[in-house]
Parts: C-alpha cells; structure tokens; sequence
C-alpha cells in the first residue's frame, strides 16, 4: 500500500457516511477498527435503550457530573468516533416527560395506500409506555424538561389519565352518535377549531382505545362517520 491507500479489501464510509461494500479508494482511516465498531453498534442496537452504565476505569471517566448511571435509560440515536474514543449519541426524547403528557399524533397509512388502516397512535404508544414501565431505570432524561425518576409512578398516573379520558367520551357517544370532530368541542369548545390537529389526534387516539376494547362502533353515511356506543 501507498502512505495508506487504495488495495486493502473491506467496507468504507462513501460520501454520506454509508458503507458501500467495496474497497477503500480513499485513505484508509485510523484505526479502522474502532470504525468498523461504530459501524455495528448503530445497525445492531440503534434505537435501544441503554440498561446500565459500568466505567470498566477511572481513566476513562472525564466527568462526575451527570453521574455516568444517569445515562441509563436513553436511546441510542447514532455512534461515531473521535481517533481512538468510541461516541454513542443518547437521548431520552420525548416518550416520557415529567411535566406535561406526550400527545401522540395521527398519521396517514404507513404505507400511504388510501384503503390501508390508520396507525393507531395511542394504542401504540401506550404498549410502549408499559414496556418501559417493565424496565429497571434508575432515571429518566427526557428531551425537554428536567431529568426525573420513578417512572413508573409516573406512567401509572398516565394510564390513568387516558383511561379518564376515554371513559369521558365513551359517555359523550352514548348520549348519541357523534363525529370527532364534535367529540373535541365537547371537550375543548372553540380550541378544536384553532388547534384541530391536536385535538381531533387526542379523540381519534382515545377512539381507537375504545373501539380496540369494543365499547363503541363506528359508522359512515355520506362519507362522514361517527361513532356510537357498543
């Protein structure tokens, strides 16, 4: 090889930072080792949620403050490295946060097909919650707001605010049929008209529980459709 170039077989970064399978054209990084790890951690474990934290030396711990176990329970977004230092890039984003609830959003069909089923946000959002509940974290870093503990507590008082929710409009609909977007002025008055994205995602998200559990049905005549009690 020629000052570090062009004949050694294995993967590459191309222009975008993805591997392209082929040989290094390209000088061949330095220690390429700790690329190739970096590389594998983000396809492996990309997205995970990191379980615990143990400094295997003090060497390597350049900080007391955030605690190194502080860490636990934040997502993995990406990896990189710096020479020799491995970076993992973690972030608690917004499933949970201390003082406000997260509202999950409708959405078109994931694969854009008109007659295909509309995710159902909450419903997933909610199985999410609880397979946190499950998990043994010590604290929580949201992506806004400060960092908390007890979460389960804290995803308890959730559950129980959307269970309150649903049952509030499970009553509304056995009054009579109604469309969602009548649901949110019951609920809201005149903000379902300046916020109707959020809210008519708040009804439809709480809707979609309900009709998960077969306490309401829903109905279509002239295209608009409403919902009735079960």
């Amino acid at each position: 090889m020629d000052e570090g170039r062009g004949d050694l077989r294995g993967e590459r970064r191309g222009d975008e930072g993805r591997v392209t399978g082929t040989r290094y054209r390209e000088r061949v990084p330095e220690l390429p080792q700790i690329q190739a790890l970096a590389e594998r951690l983000e396809e492996r474990v990309g997205g995970a949620a990191l379980a615990a934290v143990q400094p295997i030396g003090f060497s390597g711990l350049k900080t007391f403050d955030p605690p190194p176990e502080s860490l636990v329970g934040r997502t993995l977004e990406g990896t990189g490295r710096r020479g020799k230092y491995l970076i993992l890039e973690l972030v608690g984003g917004d499933h949970l946060i201390k003082h406000i609830s997260s509202n999950p959003l409708i959405a078109r069909p994931l694969d854009g097909g008109g007659d295909a089923e509309r995710p159902k946000a909450l419903v997933t959002y909610i199985a999410s919650m609880k397979a946190t509940q499950a998990m043994d974290l010590r604290v929580v870093l949201p992506g806004h707001g400060e960092a908390f503990g007890e979460h389960r507590t804290l995803i308890d008082e959730r559950l129980r605010m959307h269970d309150r929710r649903a049952r509030k409009l499970h009553g509304l609909v056995a009054e009579r049929p109604r469309t969602a977007y009548e649901l949110a002025q019951e609920l809201w008055g005149n903000v379902a008209v300046t916020q109707a994205y959020l809210t008519l995602s708040e009804v439809l998200g709480h809707v979609d529980l309900l009709l998960d559990r077969g306490a309401i049905k829903e109905s279509e005549v002239g295209g608009v459709i409403r919902y009735e009690a079960a």
